[in-house]
């Protein structure tokens, strides 16, 4: 089961450097946010699998507290595509 959790470890940090390549050279602004998007709830992917592979309990509040970190950032940018405003006015 370790070996399981490794490979998709492996894989799951591939895709994060792929996506963050998208990020910095991504074709438009949308592009961009979908990928930051994806590679924050893939990097929570990797907290977690790596809190399950060493048994550590904190890994799982990091995890949570990725996952509204990255909702937030949606919202916000999702505002700011519909209206072209950050924040409050």
């Amino acid at each position: 089961m370790t070996i399981l959790l490794v490979i998709s470890l492996l894989i799951y940090t591939v895709s994060v450097l792929l996506l963050t390549y998208i990020v910095v050279r991504g074709p438009t602004v949308s592009d961009k946010i979908l990928s930051a998007d994806v590679a924050l709830y893939t990097s929570s992917v990797i907290l977690a699998i790596t809190g399950i592979i060493i048994g550590s309990e904190a890994m799982a509040i990091c995890t949570i507290i990725l996952i509204l970190w990255a909702y937030a950032l949606d919202l916000y940018f999702s505002k700011y595509l519909e209206r072209g405003e950050l924040g409050e006015q």
